[in-house]
């Protein structure tokens, strides 16, 4: 049977900006974020809004698969991924403006041989019930790479 979470459930984090620092981003006893426009690119420390969305779209299916992957009792032994963006000019009723017009997650899978295909079917099964996925207007596209490895230990064990 699986488990249902306690809704409804709320997250907040605050922002802090003052000139010559960038915005601060905090959540509890988190880490702290310093962020800022995606202009900043050249500086390293910043993470952009675009940054950020894509490490949540990235950590958002990531985790929604280690919970259907639990209940199913696949055996994952690597997962790693890449989320990337396209911004570009897109027509809108009052002019043009610019916004996400492609995002696409690239995951690579190592797995037990015997559970490749169901993994797969799993793996599309994340991307529909990914929270962040579900808010994002343009279609996310994923590609997915599942490999059949032998290994004697899952990074991922069922739960």
């Amino acid at each position: 049977m699986r488990e249902q979470a306690t809704l409804p459930r709320q997250f907040d984090v605050e922002l802090a900006w003052r000139a010559r620092e960038g915005a601060v981003l905090t959540s509890g006893s988190r880490p702290k974020i310093v962020g800022g426009a995606w202009d900043d690119e050249i500086d390293e420390k910043t993470w952009s809004p675009e940054h950020l969305l894509l490490s949540s779209l990235n950590l958002c299916l990531m985790t929604t698969f280690q919970v259907i992957a639990g209940w199913e009792r696949l055996r994952v032994y690597g997962y790693r991924s890449r989320a990337e963006a396209k911004v570009d000019r897109m027509q809108a009723r009052l002019g043009a403006r610019l916004g996400f017009t492609l995002l696409t997650l690239h995951v690579d899978l190592d797995v037990a041989p015997e559970d490749v295909t169901r993994t797969r079917s799993h793996m599309m099964e994340a991307k529909q019930y990914c929270l962040v996925a579900g808010a994002l207007m343009p279609p996310i596209h994923l590609d997915l790479a599942v490999r059949a490895v032998e290994a004697s230990r899952p990074v991922s064990a069922p739960q």
